[in-house]
């Protein structure tokens, strides 16, 4: 979310739609001030873009406030730019309506630069253009009241969006004390789905005050913030109960334990998510064919039933705190990106979804990903819904902030594998990982550098050497993920259930397509620079 204060950071929507539609780089602070004092000039004189734009300009400079008439004249003509036959009179615009007719141009020429917008985006890029004028105005945010004629010396107050206040005047709690994830489960699921019985009752506060002593800060936080904007919407307490089934899961009692013994490195931290035990650490069992691994693998492995003894009662201690304040930290993640969702949103289809192999291959993908480098992750709740993204991978080389975006299926039907990614928007602008899309690239028909034959032989010899058909080869792929699904006992899960070869040549897959995504984003994004109003532009 872009800062009040300051303008879109470089990654944010809000920087991708002003290099496409030219939007000033403004914080959503300046965009207030700016719609308010321009309100307050037309309200004096009649709208004319030369001399409005100055006089605007000039209140903005005695008000402190550094916004040249460069960007004032392009809010202007943002406002002017008609969509349909029916003329703009900004003179008898409120400030509000001069913000959403702004707003509005802006997200219809984002359309127009083929910039694919999700509900998530448009929710915050009106809130980047909008949302500070609905944060409540203390009476010293009023302008001056100054003679006709006369250009005022304002001294603007900045708007500025406050947590709304809790109905206690008790200072806030402190972190709750990090506890063991089973009672963590048994407190969570009850209180939550309690709180969001009574938000639709009406009355969320009580049940909120009562989550305080087991939710973080920062989460309790964003349902405050969220509850402040109304009523809950219908998604909200399916979504909530399947976060609960998924934090169940994750936390269930292990079925298969193995023995173990923590190995320090003289190394540098690392900067693995969720590696609380010391980053020097790592585990090591002396079982054939298993490495010494990282403490996010046995965080993965976990998701397996698999877990560890290890060889002293302060190892033990510190892996178990460790693994709890993982698996809690990324069950409250995904709470605060729900209370990030708009309003609009609807989980259409997803409701209805039962149980597949699906999930089970994505984390086997995940773990494989992983196995040499803590290279993947697991894309956001946000991410998933909105953006189809089940992965994201980030490799030295590889300049994106937050990594190339990975979607992972075992269709190997062609026309539904067609159909699948023809409702992602820009597909070619993630990595697939499917056996038809990984059999296309073992027989050299992807957009990428050919195995040489070694390689080739090896994949083909651990899949018991199918025929050089794409179809026959996508099969074998099928069937030998689905023979290690079913093997998740080994000490790192069902990761190493897959022969070698086709570990290898999925990993090098992924590091080609994550580069070669990342190649056809950054095309787009250059190509997409739209002339608005003739005959000058928005962007230069």
């Amino acid at each position: 979310m872009t800062s009040r204060g300051e303008g879109p950071g470089p990654e944010s929507i809000e920087h991708r739609v002003q290099q496409v539609t030219g939007t000033p780089p403004l914080s959503q602070r300046q965009f207030a001030v700016l719609f308010q004092i321009l309100a307050a000039t037309l309200g004096e004189h009649p709208f004319h873009l030369n001399s409005t734009s100055k006089v605007v300009r000039d209140r903005l400079v005695a008000g402190g406030e550094r916004i040249s008439r460069e960007s004032v004249c392009l809010v202007l003509k943002g406002i002017m730019y008609r969509t349909d036959s029916i003329p703009v009179r900004p003179e008898n615009m409120s400030v509000l309506e001069l913000a959403q007719t702004f707003a509005r141009n802006v997200i219809h020429f984002c359309g127009r630069a083929q910039l694919e917008l999700l509900p998530e985006d448009r929710a915050r890029i009106e809130d980047w253009l909008i949302g500070g004028l609905l944060a409540p105005r203390a009476p010293e945010d009023v302008p001056l009241k100054t003679s006709p004629g006369a250009h005022p010396v304002v001294r603007w107050v900045p708007v500025r969006r406050e947590r709304p206040p809790r109905p206690s005047s008790r200072a806030p709690a402190p972190a709750p004390p990090l506890v063991e994830p089973g009672v963590y489960l048994s407190r969570a699921e009850p209180l939550l789905l309690e709180l969001e019985a009574s938000w639709e009752r009406g009355a969320p506060e009580p049940a909120l005050e009562e989550c305080s002593s087991l939710l973080a800060p920062n989460t309790l936080d964003s349902y405050w913030e969220r509850i402040h904007r109304g009523a809950p919407p219908p998604f909200r307490r399916v979504l909530v109960t399947k976060l609960l089934k998924q934090l169940a899961h994750d936390v269930r009692p292990p079925q298969h334990v193995f023995r173990a013994r923590e190995v320090i490195h003289q190394a540098p931290p690392s900067a693995e998510p969720g590696a609380q035990v010391p980053s020097r650490a790592g585990l090591f069992i002396e079982s054939p064919g298993v490495p010494q691994f990282r403490p996010s693998q046995a965080f993965a492995a976990r998701h397996w039933g698999v877990w560890y003894v290890l060889d002293t009662p302060e190892s033990q201690a510190r892996l178990e705190a460790s693994w709890a304040r993982h698996v809690i930290s990324m069950f409250e993640t995904n709470l605060r990106a729900m209370n990030r969702l708009p309003a609009s949103f609807r989980l259409d289809k997803m409701l209805g979804e039962s149980e597949t192999v699906g999930p089970w291959f994505e984390q086997l993908i995940l773990d494989l990903l992983n196995e040499e480098q803590h290279v993947a992750r697991r894309a956001s709740l946000l991410e998933d819904l909105f953006e189809k993204t089940d992965l994201r991978v980030r490799y030295p080389t590889l300049k994106r902030k937050r990594g190339a975006r990975v979607q992972v299926t075992l269709i190997t039907d062609e026309e539904l594998h067609g159909t699948k990614l023809r409702r992602i928007a820009h597909s070619d602008e993630l990595v697939v990982v499917s056996p038809l899309k990984l059999a296309e690239a073992a027989l050299g028909l992807a957009e990428m550098p050919p195995l040489t034959q070694q390689q080739k032989d090896e994949l083909f010899a651990a899949l018991s050497r199918p025929a050089p058909s794409v179809r026959a080869v996508a099969a074998a792929l099928k069937r030998h993920f689905l023979q290690a699904l079913g093997h998740p006992a080994s000490p790192l899960g069902p990761v190493l259930a897959v022969a070698a070869p086709v570990r290898r040549f999925i990993r090098m897959y992924v590091e080609h397509k994550a580069h070669d995504s990342t190649q056809h984003l950054r095309k787009r994004e250059d190509e997409s620079e739209v002339i608005l109003f003739p005959p000058s532009r928005w962007m230069r």
